[in-house]
């Protein structure tokens, strides 16, 4: 988790939209759930491939991300349960 950690803002959010839809996912789908330009969403996905947290099949644009390990998409995943769950905490009035 200290790799994603220290990921800029938009691979983070690339890379939990990843582990919410799978393991494996393609370009297209990643595309239209971040809404993000191309040339922004290819960068960062570069980022997330240097990391070495996801590998890419295929060839643009056709092409499908993996994580590398399925730990990896699991404590991804994870974190965005714990975020949500620490939020709504913040929200509730106390007992």
């Amino acid at each position: 988790m200290a790799r994603v950690d220290a990921l800029p803002e938009v691979a983070k959010e690339i890379i939990r939209t990843g582990s919410a839809i799978e393991r494996e996912f393609s370009h297209e789908l990643l595309k239209k759930v971040t809404n993000l330009p191309e040339q922004e969403l290819l960068s960062n996905l570069s980022i997330l491939k240097d990391s070495e947290l996801l590998y890419e099949r295929g060839i643009y644009p056709d092409s499908t991300y993996i994580f590398k390990h399925a730990l990896t998409r699991e404590v991804v995943y994870d974190s965005i349960l714990t975020k949500k769950k620490n939020r709504s905490m913040k929200r509730s009035p106390p007992l």
